[in-house]
């Protein structure tokens, strides 16, 4: 998305986009915090702790940057973590936020009227404090204050967004996760499939066969999946089929999420296709029937195993 903001032909940002850094000092962060607050990110950010760390500048002065144009600031959260240690501030409860990422939501909260989190999940809702009903040392709090949050998550994900809604304050705007779609095989494990795939029993001891057998084997780097070792050629051939078939049923997301544009008949199709089985489920051109609205009764689910 951030590519509509550049001019292709001169390979600058457009005129109306503005680049945005802002630097300050430890004292300029924390002053507007209570006094609580700033004690405990004194205590946890020592001048020989803060020196190095994320988002530090020579001088060691705090950095905001992003883009912005008209009214609207897009910016991206800085790390949670520490560096070395990027899962630390999750454990030690005693820890706070590292002052550039205290600044950025400082900057929010004295600048915007509201803030959209893109895509799930962010960290602000992670910080230490309580943990069923923020108070004024829970740092989510301390940092969102009363500025609105919208918030894009997954709606696969409910788990989470309900931390999100508790403890980030967000106003969920669920989404769907692009639609799954079978991986199929390409290059040298296509090519292994159709020299293996209608083989007779005369084949086995083909030699030269086996040879070629064993260089695509290589080539698609199943040889440690698939070794010949001492079986007998039909068994070996019988499992590389095995592990082909499964690498080839295995589900993927097709893409990336648009917000606000739903899948195309044809991959919600593809999606169907792949929870049916291939050989007995419906056409894809049912499916696709099917998907687009024009007809016929939706398909039976595949049966239960057993």
């Amino acid at each position: 998305a951030l590519r509509e903001f550049v001019d292709n032909d001169e390979g600058r940002l457009l005129d109306a986009v503005r680049v945005v850094a802002e630097a300050k000092t430890f004292e300029e962060v924390s002053a507007p915090l209570d006094e609580t607050m700033r004690k405990r990110l004194e205590h946890c950010w020592t001048a020989k702790d803060r020196e190095p760390l994320l988002g530090a500048a020579a001088d060691g002065t705090y950095t905001v940057s992003g883009l912005a144009f008209g009214n609207v600031f897009i910016g991206c959260q800085p790390l949670l973590g520490v560096e070395g240690d990027p899962m630390r501030l999750l454990f030690e409860r005693d820890l706070t936020p590292h002052p550039q990422y205290v600044q950025f939501y400082g900057r929010l909260d004295a600048s915007v009227d509201a803030v959209v989190h893109v895509g799930m999940h962010g960290t602000v809702e992670w910080l230490p404090g309580q943990a069923l009903g923020n108070d004024k040392e829970s740092w989510s709090d301390v940092l969102l204050g009363s500025t609105p949050n919208l918030y894009l998550y997954a709606a696969n994900n409910p788990s989470e967004s309900i931390l999100a809604k508790r403890r980030g304050y967000g106003t969920l705007l669920s989404y769907l996760s692009p639609a799954y779609d079978s991986s199929g095989l390409y290059s040298h494990m296509r090519d292994l499939k159709d020299l293996i795939e209608d083989v007779g029993d005369d084949i086995v001891d083909d030699a030269a066969f086996l040879e070629e057998v064993a260089a695509l084997v290589a080539k698609a780097a199943l040889e440690d999946e698939c070794p010949r070792g001492d079986d007998d050629a039909a068994a070996w051939l019988s499992r590389i089929r095995e592990r082909l078939a499964e690498i080839e049923g295995r589900l993927f997301s097709s893409g990336l999420r648009a917000y606000g544009e739903k899948p195309s008949a044809d991959e919600v199709a593809r999606f169907l296709k792949a929870y049916f089985d291939n050989d007995t489920g419906p056409s894809h051109e049912e499916l696709e029937a099917v998907a687009a609205g024009g007809g016929g009764a939706a398909p039976p689910p595949p049966a239960r195993p057993g």
